[in-house]
């Protein structure tokens, strides 16, 4: 996103000055809270330009169509594109605000839950913070490294004014996260040692229950506009085009251009509609961003590198140049042969194909090799809480923490956390470094494990006792957290497995029989096409090719199959794109083995079964 965030900068700075304009105040603010170098007034400008110029060339398309009697009516159709491109030029900036946001509360769970773990043994909120600091790059630990820079530069000298004000930013977008906040300064004010305790386990079940208590509501608020979404930009469409032979009878002439337009055009409907049940999405548990030797986009084999997009195009153009064949021989490019009939009997299945499996190459590779190191982690995570149990309970026997490692290794021997243990327990044998050098230097994903661990190691300054205190109390923090989350996943795959369903299975069976059912009824309506005249009705025949209108609702079927499956990633893991992607890899060749499988069934039986074709 970052390479797009400096293009759109540098856009809105070149053309903004010509209609410079005084910007809301939600844009003001979510160009300071993304720490733009960019005057809010300019981006509004640049809409208002951009806007001015649409308008212009589109009315010159029209008038141009006009005079040469092309068909300028198809051309009214883009003239809702200077107003989608005026309002995502002066929103985008505010949508891109949330999402970062909401990314990085979704940490806040495990943030509140560090700085309150070190305060039970040490009231002093610098150093708490300052454990933050070390580990994690989302926007919430970048506003403390600056609030931190702020205090060590002398440019501020009261670091709980700090943190109300940080509260108060962060607030705008969660009020769980700013009664948590709130409740870490009110502990310092508690003299009781327990209650202080107490005032500390309440900002992290705060947190915790606000982010479960919205995300619940969120999810029974679907129910009505995930129907509508399924009728209106699935059902709907799709009928329509199964009637459009019918609406012959009045003289209206179907073809490519009306199918196309008409089924585009409500796919883009469907996709602003789910952008916008999207955006009431509240935060919820992010998952942490790994990284790979491999970059996005590339497969690895061996020490070679290969450019997935270079493979995707090489596939796309070979399974589809029977398609290209079928298409030039149609459109009145003769070519003759065995050629043509291998073409003729393939028609545009071939390029459905290719198109799927270039698709599916391109979203595999972006997602695959962070997919399994993501799953080693969530894997080595869950293994650590556990451990944290058996590492208290040595610790609390006075056993010093390389014997409790040691101990956890060998019991959990063959796990992720075990070989994590094992590798530490190596490097200090072998090189004599300290426990705190030997995690810093091991290469895991997780914060979580880093930062706990790097807490355990502080707190043995205080004797073995408190140290098994802060293993304790982490295992109980991080299972509670676990436990939301593992239920909220729970909650939001039985209530989206529906529209899973639609997406890879019911909607590919819908758009098959449609394609088979506007056929069916064209060549029956054509038959009696002489029938029609005698009695001076103004009946016009469709002029589409079956395999051509096939062509068009398989491409509409991808962009359906991309809408609902990036809807329910998006409601389920937010703004993650290796599960989306991971997610898309699977689902594209599902749906088209199944629009393929149903269009070549539901012909036999209906078209060579009961018309005899």
């Amino acid at each position: 996103m970052q390479a797009f965030e400096k293009k759109y900068i540098g856009f809105c700075k070149r053309i903004g000055g010509f209609l410079k304009s005084e910007p809301s105040k939600e844009l003001k603010f979510a160009v300071n809270f993304l720490k733009w170098k960019i005057d809010p007034g300019l981006i509004v400008g640049a809409a208002k330009f951009s806007l001015l110029v649409g308008f212009v060339i589109l009315s010159l398309l029209i008038g141009i169509s006009m005079y040469i009697g092309f068909g300028f009516t198809y051309l009214a159709f883009l003239l809702f594109l200077p107003v989608f491109l005026f309002y995502g030029i002066t929103e985008w900036p505010k949508m891109y605000m949330n999402d970062k946001a909401g990314d990085s509360l979704g940490f806040s769970p495990q943030i509140i839950s560090q700085i309150s773990i070190p305060l039970r043994m040490r009231p002093n909120l610098e150093n708490a913070l300052s454990i933050i600091t070390q580990h994690g790059e989302n926007e919430i630990v970048i506003d403390i490294k600056h609030m931190m820079w702020e205090i060590w530069s002398g440019k501020s000298k009261n670091l709980e004014k700090e943190l109300s004000k940080m509260a108060d930013k962060w607030g705008k977008f969660s009020k769980g996260f700013q009664r948590s906040l709130y409740l870490i300064i009110g502990s310092f004010h508690e003299s009781n040692p327990k209650r202080k305790e107490e005032n500390l386990d309440r900002a992290v079940n705060s947190i915790v229950n606000d982010i479960s208590e919205k995300m619940h509501e969120y999810a029974n608020s679907l129910n009505t506009p995930t129907l509508i979404l399924f009728s209106l930009g699935i059902i709907v469409p799709l009928m329509v085009i199964s009637i459009f032979p019918i609406v012959s009878f009045f003289g209206l002439s179907v073809g490519v251009e009306t199918i196309t337009a008409f089924l585009f055009i409500s796919l883009i409907a469907s996709f602003l509609y789910s952008s916008a049940i999207l955006r009431k999405r509240p935060i919820n548990f992010s998952l942490e961003d790994v990284k790979t030797d491999v970059p996005d986009g590339f497969f690895k084999v061996g020490t070679l590198f290969l450019h997935v997009k270079s493979i995707a195009l090489f596939v796309f153009f070979t399974i589809s140049f029977p398609s290209f064949i079928y298409l030039m021989s149609i459109y009145g490019i003769g070519v003759g042969g065995m050629l043509k009939t291998v073409a003729d009997i393939l028609n545009t299945h071939t390029l459905l194909w290719g198109i799927c499996i270039g698709l599916t190459l391109v979203f595999y590779s972006k997602s695959v090799y962070k997919k399994v190191r993501r799953d080693r982690m969530k894997r080595l995570e869950g293994e650590f809480i556990d451990s944290l149990y058996h590492i208290s309970n040595r610790l609390s026997d006075g056993s010093p923490i390389e014997v409790a490692i040691e101990y956890v290794s060998k019991i959990m021997k063959g796990s992720e956390i075990g070989k994590f243990y094992s590798r530490i327990l190596n490097k200090i044998k072998r090189r004599s470094i300290s426990l705190d050098k030997a995690i810093e230097e091991e290469d895991i994903d997780s914060d979580m494990v880093k930062s706990s661990l790097g807490m355990i190691v502080i707190s043995l300054k205080d004797g073995s006792e408190a140290a098994a205190k802060t293993a304790t109390v982490i295992s109980s923090y991080m299972n509670r957290i676990s436990n939301v989350n593992k239920s909220l996943n729970s909650m939001l795959d039985k209530n989206l497995s529906m529209m899973k369903t639609t997406a890879m299975f019911f909607a590919p069976i819908v758009c098959a029989v449609i394609v088979v059912l506007f056929q069916m009824i064209t060549v029956t309506v054509t038959n009696q096409e002489g029938s029609f005249s005698e009695i001076g009705t103004g009946f016009q025949a469709p002029s589409i090719e079956p395999p051509v209108l096939q062509l068009i609702v398989g491409l509409y079927l991808f962009g359906l199959n991309y809408l609902l499956i990036r809807y329910v990633s998006r409601i389920q893991y937010g703004n993650d794109n290796v599960m989306l992607n991971h997610s898309l890899s699977r689902s594209f060749p599902i749906t088209l083995i199944i629009f393929t499988i149903t269009v070549l069934l539901t012909q036999n039986i209906l078209l060579q079964g009961w018309l005899g074709l």
